[in-house]
């Protein structure tokens, strides 16, 4: 689950990323969860796509 939060770190990623895929997004959280000693998720786009397109 991508918190609002997450989503907008995720999105972040995905805009300053060379290709802009969200692969790239979700590799982006993975990275900067272990660099905070948290543990990995899956590099699944699934919840990042679904999040971005949530209307609140």
């Amino acid at each position: 689950m991508f918190l609002p939060l997450v989503t907008l770190k995720a999105f972040i990623f995905q805009v300053l990323s060379d290709d802009g895929s969200c692969k790239q997004a979700v590799a982006g959280v993975l990275i900067d969860r272990i660099v905070d000693g948290q543990s990995a998720n899956k590099v699944n786009t699934g919840p990042y796509c679904k999040a971005r397109n949530a209307r609140h």
